[in-house]
């Protein structure tokens, strides 16, 4: 899924999504990853080009 360049400012509310491998989501506004926790099968992500400080929130992530 690309969803790059939409001055999305949090993913925290990203849910319904257990079964997306590939998320684009680059050029935006994200100052953290919390919502992207939600995603177990998530193996390629692109968060260029965002307000990020650490990645923290990506720890449970296995795949990616």
């Amino acid at each position: 899924m690309n969803i790059s360049e939409n001055d999305i400012s949090t993913a925290e509310f990203f849910d319904g999504h257990p079964t997306l491998e590939v998320l684009e989501i680059k050029v935006n506004k994200l100052k953290n990853l919390k919502g992207i926790s939600n995603m177990p099968c998530l193996r390629e992500l692109n968060v260029e080009e965002n307000l990020l400080t650490n990645y923290r929130d990506l720890n449970n992530l296995d795949k990616l």
